[in-house]
């Protein structure tokens, strides 16, 4: 099996086997062909010394046991002729339709080296962005399938603050408006500025499992509280780090120039939703077409070497079979 994680010099060498093997059928069929070839002439030698003695057995030129001798010479070679003429055929139906590049031993060796780079991408799971790690759930050893959720990925430096006001309290909301957000984890002595990057389209409660229905008539009114996304300063993220969840007092200057409260500014293309795992990828697959064009010169070399003072294997049996 070619492993990946070797060299690309290592991982051609991989298919170097059974293009020697291939080349090596070819010129075994070769070695096949002139022996035919040998036999064939010696059968043929046989058979004009057994006429021979025959046309001067009668005048006693020739002795019996000559005679005799010859025509069992001559028994052995038939055989040893369709022996050779059967192990030649052998190889023909090997390489029927088939050339030392495209053997189907070859294409084996092609189809297993595909397998063995789809089963190494495989093994590796890439993170869709950059962050660290949080709830894992998943210990060495597990096994997982597809839609097995495995971890949580929080991105620390991409955070923001949902503000969960109250309906009466977002006549004047607006995406642009600047944000000041105290979190209890520093208390009142640090103190995050942020921007409102937009109000959410619906309540907490209308998103719930069970969103409630109102129209039975038995109804007691509470006061819903609308998500509001505030963007925070990320310099201040950087000098002072916050964790998702936390709690925090916000409070928010509704004096700026008003826009629609339909508008966003919320800015999703961030290089926190970015990452480079994939450009490995990238590297793989562009390393692993070198190695096949490679791959594809060390067969050309191994070929002409194989050639190197052969005849043509089709020549050689059609003398043969004269």
């Amino acid at each position: 099996m070619c492993w990946f994680g070797s060299t690309p010099s290592a991982r051609a060498r991989c298919w170097d086997k059974p293009r020697r093997n291939s080349g090596a059928l070819f010129a075994n069929r070769q070695q096949a062909c002139q022996k035919l070839a040998s036999r064939t002439a010696t059968r043929e030698r046989t058979r004009h010394d057994l006429a021979r003695y025959r046309a001067a057995a009668p005048s006693g030129a020739a002795s019996r046991q000559l005679l005799q001798n010859t025509e069992d010479q001559l028994a052995a070679q038939e055989a040893d002729w369709r022996e050779t003429r059967a192990e030649l055929q052998a190889f023909d139906a090997r390489l029927i339709n088939a050339t030392r590049v495209s053997h189907p031993d070859i294409e084996w060796a092609k189809a297993r080296f595909n397998d063995a780079y789809v089963e190494t991408l495989r093994q590796s799971i890439r993170a869709p962005a950059t962050g660290y790690v949080a709830k894992r759930r998943v210990q060495v050893g597990f096994r997982v399938k597809p839609g097995d959720q495995i971890m949580n990925i929080v991105p620390l430096d991409h955070l923001w603050i949902e503000a969960n006001l109250w309906e009466n309290r977002l006549e004047s909301i607006r995406p642009g408006q600047k944000a000041e957000i105290i979190v209890d984890l520093y208390g009142s002595k640090r103190t995050y500025h942020g921007v409102v990057e937009g109000v959410v389209p619906g309540s907490g409660s209308v998103f719930a499992t069970l969103p409630p229905d109102n129209a039975t008539g038995n109804f007691i009114r509470i006061v819903q509280r609308i998500p509001v996304r505030i963007a925070i300063d990320p310099e201040e993220l950087k000098k002072q780090p916050l964790r998702p969840g936390l709690s925090t007092i916000t409070t928010i200057d509704v004096n700026s120039t008003p826009v629609s409260p339909n508008d966003s500014i919320v800015k999703t293309a961030t290089s926190e939703y970015t990452t480079e795992v994939f450009d490995k990828d990238l590297a793989e697959a562009r390393a692993r077409a070198e190695a096949v064009a490679e791959a594809r010169a060390r067969a050309e070399a191994v070929i002409k070497n194989n050639l190197l003072g052969a005849p043509d294997a089709a020549e050689a049996c059609a003398v043969a079979e004269k």
